[in-house]
């Protein structure tokens, strides 16, 4: 029997008994789109699982001066972001409350944080330019909070210093956390003493080399300092890709194998309707 023949007698008995072929129609489209559906997602999950892991945030090194001991200095940070494993190096000092200089005391405050390294890298302008000594940039949602319209003014610590505001920003991954400071540079950036220092590397396979290399420059003291190792380098995102590819592979063969019994039931069951009406 050749595949013409074949399939005009599958045809013709379709016909003849178009309630089965109706259900083994359905149970197949189900299952077909079941299918479709159920790897699209999961595809999708894992990209973005995938993603979440060689991420910029996942490509950070951490390291916190907790005991205050000026271990970290903007010499330090300058050695960090010349590191050819390195893309950026970024570097904040302790923060002080401010206020908008127009309104006083009684303004909603906001910290100041002096700011060393790859600035352009953490932060993107979008209003006037970048501060020098005594100016900052404001985060562009924190312009309404100061009162203030326009990337313009002065913000106030309660000591009496004052940085003249020149410009907004949006901060940039995997540095979000600049958009809770006002951020200034120092006159003196290499004697600059810093509490927190973030090292970022270009991609998942430098992230050991980065952070090996950023940790031999700091040579952190474990009694006064936090180190943070990059997430890209945690021995467990190997396996959670790992399971949830097998997981895809498992619904999969799950929904097909399903939809493959129902269809056998129903044949079965029309077969032997069939063959008791003989």
């Amino acid at each position: 029997m050749n595949l013409r023949t074949l399939l005009r007698e599958a045809l013709t008995a379709a016909r003849t008994a178009p309630v089965p072929s109706a259900l083994v129609l359905l149970v197949v489209a189900a299952m077909c789109f079941a299918a479709v559906a159920t790897v699209g997602r999961q595809a999708a999950t894992e990209a973005a699982v995938a993603a979440e892991l060689s991420g910029p945030a996942a490509r950070v090194l951490t390291v916190t001066d907790s005991g205050g001991t000026g271990f970290l200095t903007g010499a330090t940070v300058a050695t960090l972001a010349g590191l050819d494993s390195a893309e950026a190096a970024l570097a904040r000092d302790m923060p002080v409350d401010t206020v908008n200089a127009a309104i006083g005391a009684g303004g909603t405050r906001v910290a100041v944080t002096h700011v060393v390294g790859t600035v352009d890298r953490g932060v993107e302008l979008t209003r006037g330019r970048l501060p020098g000594p005594g100016e900052v940039v404001v985060p562009e949602a924190k312009l309404a909070e100061l009162g203030l319209a326009q990337p313009s003014g002065a913000l106030e610590s309660g000591d009496g210093r004052q940085w003249a505001v020149v410009g907004a920003f949006e901060a940039l991954t995997p540095f979000e956390d600049l958009a809770d400071y006002a951020i200034a540079v120092p006159a003196a950036p290499a004697s600059l003493v810093v509490q927190q220092v973030r090292v970022l590397a270009p991609d998942t396979a430098g992230t050991r080399a980065m952070q090996d290399s950023a940790l031999a420059v700091i040579d952190p003291d474990p009694r006064s300092s936090q180190v943070q190792t990059a997430r890209a380098l945690a021995a467990g995102n190997a396996t959670i890709t790992g399971e949830l590819a097998g997981l895809g592979r498992s619904l999969l063969l799950l929904i097909l194998g399903a939809g493959a019994f129902f269809v056998a039931i129903v044949v079965l069951a029309d077969v032997l309707i069939r063959r008791r009406d003989l």
